[in-house]
């Protein structure tokens, strides 16, 4: 079961040719963990990666965590 929210045929099939794309620009192997486990992240770097390379868009991903203060 993916963890994608799209339910079309025509979504899910553009969503995986994307994530296949970015993983060979990458060099990733092959892995059932971008649409599953991690699609949020994979998602993001897709993303980043269409900005960049497609769009030539001096883009960039940064992620913030917050932390909640202890004192």
């Amino acid at each position: 079961m993916s963890s994608m929210g799209a339910t079309s045929e025509e979504s899910i099939a553009l969503i995986r040719k994307s994530l296949v794309e970015t993983r060979g620009f990458l060099r990733c192997k092959e892995s059932d963990l971008w649409e599953n486990g991690f699609y949020q992240y994979a998602n993001r770097i897709a993303h980043l990666y269409f900005l960049r390379q497609i769009c030539n868009a001096d883009a960039y991903l940064i992620f913030i965590y917050f932390i909640k203060s202890l004192n």
